[in-house]
């Protein structure tokens, strides 16, 4: 206990001082006995390491290090919406479990707490992802939009974890650091809420499953903010009479933290379970809704007029092997697509769908139709061998994708038509697994399907200008006995792929324009009407189509069992190529057709006996054979990635308006909230009894000091403040009522202030000080040392001039 008179301060800055600390050059005036006892401990000339200071440190330290790895736990769990399976968790934990003691260490121990902290970062994922700090640092840039635009869940990856995992160090790092240097019970708290805030906005609406999860995991943070705060609140005082963080504290024992803790769980328990039982519905913000990364164009030929062209190769080609294994043992499928076009423009079909990157999960389209009969699970374990282009082959709706080898090319994927690519050509020896869902109707499922309707459909509907009132016609008449919209589509069928009407030819006229197809329909030219799979089922589509029906072209490739395997393995070659039309119907999804004889798809038909000179190439029909494939010109199809809306805005100039808007409202909020805290602190200092408002002037003027470089070193005197002052030539001015304030602050420290007057003159000689600091300067120079910053910082330890 100090000795009657002798006063235990706490200055403005935030260093708990004693008398003898803060000496005056004049004796005080109490008796020499007390005078000697109040100066005998006296501080020495730098105060030693915080973790000197009291043997419990450690403990206590430990403690709150421990609920700061709590409060990153729920960023841990909410990250795991962005990664299927759990092996996301290794690498996201160490990150937290070594930037927890690096920044206690580095708090107690370091006087560059930035560098360490980046070091120990760029250190700890070069080793977590056995890279080159070199690489790291692309990561940290490239993570963040691939984030963004991988499908999700993602196969954790060096690129992907980097991201999260700078996230959680950083909040674990400065959370620590705060843990030993902050002084507010709840500053440790900032960083790791930043962290989860980060993580919950980049997770945004990515496993929908997981709502109430993350809801456990936010109480979770809740708790264990709150008990951090108990308690850095409830803090025993060392005997120095300060706390790990160096502040002058009462000590209040464990009595408080066995009540505090406990009101705590309480709270978080009740409020958690509260959220838990109410309904989470709407949606969440997702910031993959607003970022379409650029990708670099990739140009392909149209897959639907490769096919002739495939077919003809001489001698057939080995393009690709795959092994199908379904869940009910019989195969549902006998063909595998490599493409669905579904857009139309009069002259050729298309996928004018947006492709995105995936990792292993496929997303399905926004809008899609429910599929209500059976399916079957079907797994797909392709291996490239000879592929041209960009496109890969899949079937039914796709699930999941497991890339087995991937030779330096991406894999992308189109929602709307269930479409496999890669970024680049297709490399020999790219092997995946691809699991689907095939449907698999009954007959009187198929009987009583009717054409799906809303915005799954909407895309696959109608046809553009130019459509020929014949094939209208024709589809009419063709259609006219079905009883029911299915019956419709196999009378479409069962008229296309009559033999003696539309003969197989594959050195037919290739084409399947509204010209093409008109005269494939109704020509009466020789050999006008044969035709092969390109006009069979571009036929198909645009006659359902004119009846209703949302139709789309698929082209891929026919299973041929007499080229597999024992062991189940299809070998694919380019004989095998085809072309065939697909209908959404409600409740079966996209269903196919077989409006092509498909049982020789390499047929040659001697040519017409009259020829006639062919519309669309010029090239008399006598003189066609199966080697007189045309040669195409590449169409472009929608990048990889890109948006096909022309009028929304590029996303680098999104991106950078919102980095200067973020650092516009930073530049203007950041001052305002500087002079805000400066008032509060002004304020509480003018209060209290008169001796507290003397010692509240002098951090006051100290204050004003920092803000002209003057050291805030709680171990400086009172008159080494002025010789400091008065060693300057820019602010000497000052030194005066500097001098004076500190004569009133120091008797204010060791005797009772007598004068009532002495707080208003203290105060004075604040304003007087400040006036000498800005004479001779405008108010422009006056505006910027108000939003200073330095005074808000933690004061020096030890002396500095």
């Amino acid at each position: 206990m100090l000795p009657a008179g002798r006063r235990a301060v706490t200055t403005d800055a935030g260093t708990a001082v004693s008398a003898p600390t803060l000496r005056s050059s004049r004796p005080p005036s109490l008796p020499g006995s007390q005078l000697a006892e109040a100066m005998a401990p006296a501080l020495p000339e730098s105060e030693p390491a915080p973790l000197a200071r009291a043997a419990g440190t450690w403990r206590m330290t430990a403690v709150q290090l421990v609920l700061v790895v709590l409060l990153a736990v729920p960023a841990l769990v909410a990250v795991g919406g962005l990664f299927d399976g759990l092996a996301y968790l290794p690498p996201l934990a160490g990150a937290v479990l070594v930037a927890a003691p690096l920044g206690t260490v580095a708090a107690y121990r370091s006087t560059d707490l930035g560098l360490v902290g980046v070091v120990g970062l760029v250190g700890g994922l070069t080793y977590g992802a056995a890279a080159t700090a070199g690489a790291v640092l692309r990561d940290l840039g490239a993570g963040w939009p691939h984030l963004l635009s991988v499908a999700l869940p993602a196969q954790p990856s060096a690129l992907l974890l980097t991201p999260p995992a700078a996230l959680l160090w950083v909040g674990t790092y400065c959370a620590a650091v705060l843990v030993v240097r902050g002084r507010p019970p709840l500053a440790p708290v900032a960083p790791p809420l930043g962290a989860l805030v980060a993580v919950l906005v980049l997770v945004g609406g990515a496993g929908g499953g997981s709502s109430r999860a993350r809801l456990l995991a936010t109480g979770g943070f809740v708790a264990a903010a709150l008990a951090l705060a108990a308690v850095r609140a409830s803090l025993p005082a060392d005997s120095a009479g300060r706390t790990p963080g160096g502040d002058r504290v009462v000590a209040r024992g464990a009595g408080a933290l066995s009540v505090g803790l406990p009101v705590v769980a309480l709270i978080a328990a009740v409020g958690t379970l509260a959220a838990t039982l109410v309904p989470v519905g709407g949606t969440r913000y997702d910031p993959r809704e607003h970022w379409h990364p650029p990708v670099d164009d990739v140009a392909v030929l149209s897959p639907l007029v490769q096919v002739r062209s495939q077919l003809s190769t001489t001698p057939p080609r080995t393009l690709f092997t795959v092994r199908i294994a379904a869940g009910a043992g019989r195969l549902p499928v006998d063909r595998i697509r490599v493409a669905a076009l579904g857009g139309f423009d009069g002259a050729a079909w298309q996928d004018d769908g947006q492709f995105v990157r995936v990792e292993r999960a496929l997303p399905a389209p926004a809008d899609q139709v429910s599929v209500t009969v059976a399916q079957t699970a079907v797994r797909a374990d392709v291996t490239v061998a000879g592929l041209d282009g960009v496109l890969l082959p899949s079937l039914g709706r796709p699930t999941a994708l497991r890339v087995r080898a991937r030779p330096g090319a991406g894999t992308a994927y189109q929602p709307a038509s269930e479409t496999l690519a890669t970024r680049g050509a297709v490399p020999d020896g790219y092997r995946y697994e691809l699991d689907s869902d095939v449907a698999v109707p009954t007959e009187a499922r198929l009987a009583a399907a009717t054409p799906a309707t809303g915005p799954a459909a909407a895309p696959s509907l109608g046809l553009p200008p130019g459509l020929p009132p014949a094939l209208v016609s024709l589809a009419a008449a063709v259609t006219a006995s079905a009883t029911s919209p299915y019956a419709k589509l196999v009378a479409l069928q069962d008229y296309l792929r009559d033999g003696s009407r539309f003969p197989y030819d594959l050195a037919a006229t290739p084409g399947h324009s509204y010209g093409a197809l008109t005269r494939f329909l109704t020509g009466k030219g020789a050999g006008d009407q044969r035709g092969y799979s390109e006009q069979h089922a571009a036929a198909f589509a645009v006659l359902a189509r004119a009846l209703g029906f949302a139709t789309r072209v698929s082209v891929g490739y026919l299973l041929d069992r007499g080229r597999m395997s024992a062991d189940g393995t299809f070998t694919v070659t380019t004989q095998q190529a085809h072309a065939w039309p697909e209908v959404l119907l409600t409740g079966l999804g996209w269903v196919p057709f077989e409006p092509t004889d498909d049982s020789q798809l390499t047929k040659v038909l001697p040519p017409p006996a009259e020829t006639s000179p062919d519309a669309l190439t010029g090239v008399s029909a006598g003189r066609r054979d199966a080697t007189s494939a045309q040669v195409v010109p590449p169409l472009r199809v929608p990048p990889i990635g890109a948006t096909t809306d022309g009028a929304r805005p590029r996303v680098s100039d999104l991106l950078w308006l919102w980095v200067l808007l973020s650092v516009a409202a930073l530049v203007v909020a950041l001052p305002l909230l500087v002079v805000a805290e400066k008032a509060r602190r002004r304020r509480r200092r003018r209060r209290g009894d008169p001796g507290a408002r003397v010692i509240g002037a002098w951090g006051e003027a100290r204050d004003r000091l920092a803000e002209h470089g003057v050291s805030r070193a709680g171990t400086l005197t009172q008159q080494e403040v002025v010789a400091l002052v008065a060693g300057r030539p820019t602010i000497a001015g000052a030194a005066a009522p500097l001098r004076r304030l500190a004569a009133l602050t120091d008797r204010a420290m060791f005797a009772p202030v007598g004068d009532g007057n002495e707080p208003d003159l203290a105060w004075g000689l604040v304003g007087d000080l400040r006036r000498e600091l800005h004479a001779g300067r405008g108010r422009g120079w006056a505006l910027v040392r108000a939003a200073d910053l330095r005074p808000l910082l933690p004061a020096p330890s030890a002396r500095s001039r």
